[in-house]
């Protein structure tokens, strides 16, 4: 359902709040941040730079700063961020933060002579494993980083980082992280892996950086503020900057599901596996629409597909099983079955249906 937009405004305003402090506590400079975090939450990135410029010509802190060169680094303005990055670690204040996000930058950027810089002004070298080293000041991403730069042969931890950076909608980082597992790591397991991972699950290009960051604005509107509507406004603004970007085609396709308007959630997603056959989660989808829509043979073609890309998911045995029914195939769907409560025995419904066809097998 659609909220409408003046709710999710004021749904905004409290979550912005709720971090910051209410209005009355605030600066104006502070009130300025909150502004800009209001309008980068609603993909408006522009007016939240204006914003946060606004609140460092009153107070140039280091935070405020660093708020700033986030914000830059989503929007792909590299010099920006950099700048106000670079200003923030000579502003009186907490510094690894901003050292950590510049240091990222530099590794996105692919600028590894100014990471090691950087890491090597701050102390963090000098280990022998950081894969393994444990430092309360250092995020993981930044120890997997430093791995990826000092000792890549032997960097098992990057994989769960590249992984983590794909659950957070941050496909070029994790692309960057398994190109180098798949070139540097000495371990042949981890390098089919990394492989594998990077076929089925991410993007074949590089994502242009502003539309890899509307796409997580359009996420959080979608999920988080529940306002599907604006949500797709931004997502297609993606879609313009990036056309080869399957996710936000996937993500307007799911907010129609949701709706439910079957017709738009089949086109949407078929328009992602369109962009990227080897989208895993769009492949499922599509077939799901395609179910709903009494397709069978082509919702049976895409939950096939999905289990190729990614066999280690029981949603997509289950699909095949369920079509294979609806086609009249009942035996043919046992094994289907089998292998989704394999992967997952929790799942009763499957459950069910296979103890009932086993037993129609055995003329029970």
């Amino acid at each position: 359902m659609n909220r409408p937009t003046s709710i999710v405004i004021v749904s905004l305003v409290f979550a912005v709040f709720a971090d910051s402090g209410w209005p009355a506590a605030l600066s104006v400079s502070e009130l300025q941040i909150s502004s800009g975090a209001i309008s980068e939450r609603m993909g408006d990135f522009e007016e939240a730079k204006a914003h946060y410029q606004k609140a460092i010509d009153l107070d140039p802190s280091a935070q405020n700063l660093l708020r700033l060169g986030l914000l830059a680094e989503q929007m792909g303005d590299l010099p920006l961020a950099v700048r106000s990055l670079t200003r923030s670690l000579s502003t009186p204040g907490k510094h690894t933060p901003a050292a950590q996000v510049l240091f990222r930058l530099y590794i996105e950027s692919k600028n590894d002579q100014a990471a090691l810089k950087l890491a090597e002004q701050f102390r963090w070298t000098g280990g022998t494993d950081y894969c393994q080293v444990g430092n309360r000041k250092l995020n993981a991403e930044t120890l997997a980083f430093l791995a990826m730069l000092i000792h890549p042969e032997r960097a098992p931890c990057l994989l769960t980082v590249a992984k983590n950076f794909t659950e957070d909608g941050l496909p070029t980082l994790a692309r960057l992280i398994l190109l180098t597992l798949i070139e540097k790591s000495d371990d042949a397991a981890l390098q089919q892996e990394a492989t594998t991972y990077l076929r089925h699950r991410l993007p074949m290009h590089d994502v242009v950086k502003l539309a890899e960051s509307l796409n997580i604005a359009g996420y959080n509107l979608q999920h988080t503020f529940r306002a599907p509507a604006l949500a797709r406004a931004v997502y297609e603004r993606a879609i313009a900057i990036d056309p080869k970007f399957s996710w936000p085609y996937h993500n307007i396709g799911l907010t129609y599901r949701d709706e439910p308007d079957v017709e738009r959630f089949h086109a949407w997603c078929g328009k992602a596996i369109a962009v990227n056959p080897n989208h895993w989660k769009a492949q499922f989808w599509f077939g799901t629409a395609a179910y709903r829509m009494k397709r069978w043979d082509e919702a049976l073609a895409a939950y096939r597909k999905s289990v190729e890309l990614n066999p280690g998911d029981p949603g997509g045995y289950s699909g095949i099983g369920m079509t294979l029914m609806n086609l009249g195939q009942r035996a043919d769907a046992i094994p289907a079955f089998q292998e989704a409560v394999r992967l997952d025995p929790t799942r009763e419904v499957d459950q069910r249906v296979l103890k009932g066809l086993l037993e129609e097998r055995r003329g029970g």
